[in-house]
């Protein structure tokens, strides 16, 4: 499919009546999804699949990484830093190559421009096609609010499959500012959004326990990451503005 009729697509997806509607389907769909199940289309274009790679080995092999990350901005795209650590044959090599596989066909060159090694967060600048960034619209980072026994909702893209998973958050204390969520996730989760049971991203998944059970990384550690990308890019990030809530929106009553 060519890039043209790709940005027509996603013109038609998004307008404001498919988004009214979608997010109604979604709120359904978080009440009574099973484990592994596909997700609204707009979210899945909002969260992608992340390869990086360190180049050609001695014996011309090249070891990638993959994981899946979201659009937290125009361009921006937030995922995992353990995807930076591609593991080798005899070594594990620091990742000099990413790329972005954004839906239909269509993957994108993209570099890192932040990371912080101990919550596990890396930031990827995307070389996006010519329609631009409306065709991948960012997810709301909201503050974080969950409560033990809430429902949680695991995104992941494998890619051109985008995946969801949903379990109750079981504790928010655990250390190094991370949280753990029943949601059962397997390989190519990790970098996925959490969603809290008002659509907002309530944490990133960086790794799973011995029950398979979601550790993610807590949405207040996210934001005050974004903000510092904010405030040393000069860049203001969507993800931390009300504009940027697509699966957020409460209905006015009457």
């Amino acid at each position: 499919m060519s890039v043209k009729r790709f940005c027509l697509l996603s013109f038609v997806r998004f307008n404001p009546f498919v988004a009214t509607l979608t997010v109604a389907i979604f709120h359904a769909f978080i009440a009574t999804a099973g484990a592994d199940a596909s997700p609204p289309a707009t979210l899945a274009a909002s969260v992608v699949h992340v390869s990086a790679d360190a180049g050609p080995s001695l014996i011309g092999l090249v070891p990638t990484a993959t994981a899946t990350g979201f659009f937290v901005s125009d361009n921006l795209v937030l995922t995992c830093n353990h995807l930076t650590r591609v593991e080798g044959w005899w070594k594990r090599s620091e990742a000099n190559r990413f790329s972005v596989s954004l839906g239909r066909g269509v993957t994108a060159p993209a570099r890192l421009v932040m990371r912080d090694e101990t919550s596990d967060l890396a930031l990827l600048l995307v070389d996006l096609p010519a329609c631009g960034p409306a065709a991948w619209p960012s997810l709301s980072v909201g503050k974080f609010s969950l409560k033990p026994g809430d429902d949680v909702a695991v995104v992941a893209n494998f890619p051109d499959d985008v995946r969801l998973v949903r379990g109750p958050l079981l504790a928010t204390d655990h250390p190094d500012n991370f949280a753990v969520a029943g949601a059962k996730v397997r390989d190519g989760y990790s970098g996925g959004p959490i969603l809290g049971p008002a659509g907002d991203v309530q944490g990133m998944l960086s790794q799973r326990d011995d029950d398979d059970n979601a550790m993610f990384v807590r949405s207040s550690v996210i934001r005050e990451f974004l903000h510092e990308y904010q405030k040393l890019s000069g860049e203001k990030i969507k993800a931390l503005s009300a504009s940027a809530k697509p699966y957020a929106k409460k209905r006015r009553g009457r």
